[in-house]
């Protein structure tokens, strides 16, 4: 069952269904303080005492994508980003602190289509969102060795509406003789899954150790967080006649573990560093659902009362069955490069970063894109008296231009075991912008 379906773009990378940019362009693996403890619950302790940063960031897409024989769909969208982070002494001792962050790492913005588009198979809206809350403590016991854990909270907020070819899911049932169904506006339905939302707990872990002048290593990792989710689901198999299933939806999606790591050098006012990450998108590679007392009911009473009057209006028998997503996703890996060069009260930073796909090709349909991409920062920073630092950045995120010629999936079926119509081949064109301000104040 398709849970969500929109175009967007792990922890600070555009991969799979994460946001680039968590905690704020500046963020990175191996900062220290506020500025890193997005990443690493280590961090907090090598901070500047009691701080606060507030950051908050615009990102702008654009896409396209052209399915065979069809014409090109365009779109384009905007949302506003805030994340917050605390670092506080503890008893005002150097070698503890604690950390607390509140943000977005994982989003697809909602986003809406045209009920008549020829993509409307794949998606028509839908969205996700994440709100993750962090809390750790992080301890320095000698000097130059710091390590921390977190405790992690998730929200997760989905919904998703679009097009069912009711002939394509009797062939995925009952075999090739059914194929002749595909396509025929009788059999064209509505699925609507809306009010997704689930919480869900994890840990952190993570270590930097700065023993050596002029050089940072940081590591660290972030648990699975196993999300219990509960919504609603209303599925019409055919507009042309009036009957819809109603029924409650429960599973279980568990998003990725993570785990990033940093080496920094300094050589006179520039810090150089490289960061590289790993996410286990492929715990999202298929989620499983069920429904929770199905119903059939329509609009028109007749129907209703020869429903009522044959017994289905109540079907206890559909509670077992699975109404699973398939995405296909498989694991993702990124690194790049970043320079910070200081200039007395003011600093600068240049980034570049490469993701890989955490989709195959096999999998791409306009309702789950992900390619590589090179995420390209520039930030600049103004130290503004002795307590307030305040920033500005912007970025691009590239992402090369697709010809895809081998899909076969759909979120309603393995490609390996079922037919997919229509096909999600075609040319897919994304583009990612992104401009921020970050604010840290260094408190009494």
């Amino acid at each position: 069952m398709a849970l969500w379906s929109a175009e967007g773009w792990a922890r600070g990378t555009p991969s799979g269904w994460g946001l680039p940019m968590v905690g704020g362009a500046f963020s990175g693996a191996g900062e220290a303080g506020v500025q890193g403890l997005v990443y690493n619950p280590a961090a907090p302790v090598d901070g500047d005492g009691f701080t606060v940063m507030v950051d908050l960031g615009t990102f702008v897409t654009a896409y396209s994508a052209k399915l065979a024989s069809e014409q090109a769909e365009v779109a384009s969208g905007s949302v506003i980003v805030p994340f917050i982070a605390l670092s506080v002494p503890v008893f005002s001792r150097p070698d503890f602190a604690l950390g607390f962050s509140l943000g977005s790492p994982i989003s697809r913005p909602d986003s809406s289509g045209d009920e008549d588009s020829a993509q409307r198979f794949h998606r028509i809206s839908g969205g996700i969102e994440v709100f993750e809350f962090e809390s750790m403590i992080a301890a320095k016991p000698i000097e130059g060795f710091s390590f921390g854990v977190g405790f992690v909270t998730s929200r997760v907020l989905a919904n998703s509406y679009f097009a069912l070819d009711s002939g394509a899911v009797l062939t995925q049932l009952f075999g090739s003789q059914t194929e002749p169904l595909i396509g025929l506006k009788m059999f064209e339905g509505r699925v609507d899954v809306s009010e997704l939302n689930g919480w869900g707990f994890g840990g952190t872990v993570g270590a930097r150790v700065t023993a050596v002048p002029d050089w940072v290593f940081a590591l660290d990792y972030r648990s699975r967080v196993r999300v219990n989710l509960a919504g609603d689901l209303s599925l019409r198999p055919s507009t042309s006649f009036d009957l819809r299933l109603e029924s409650g939806l429960e599973g279980v999606m568990v998003l990725p573990a993570q785990a990033h790591g940093a080496v920094s050098h300094k050589l006179g006012r520039v810090w150089l560093s490289l960061e590289g990450g790993w996410t286990e998108w492929s715990t999202l590679s298929q989620s499983s659902f069920e429904l929770v007392s199905p119903r059939l009911g329509a609009e028109d009473r007749a129907m209703s009362r020869i429903l009522k009057k044959i017994g289905l209006e109540y079907l206890p028998d559909l509670g077992n069955q699975a109404a699973d997503q398939y995405t296909g996703m498989e694991d993702a890996h990124d690194f790049g490069l970043r320079a910070d060069i200081e200039l007395s009260d003011w600093s600068v930073m240049l980034r570049s970063h490469y993701a890989s796909s955490a989709v195959p090709e096999a999998w791409v349909h306009p309702g789950n894109i992900d390619f590589s991409s090179v995420d390209n920062r520039v930030g600049l920073r103004k130290q503004l008296g002795s307590r307030v630092n305040l920033g500005a950045s912007l970025a691009w995120v590239w992402f090369p231009d697709y010809k895809i010629t081998k899909s076969k999936a759909s979120f309603l079926a393995d490609p390996e075991t079922a037919p997919v119509a229509p096909s999600g081949n075609g040319e897919y064109a994304i583009t990612l912008w992104y401009a921020g301000l970050n604010l840290v104040v260094d408190l009494p």
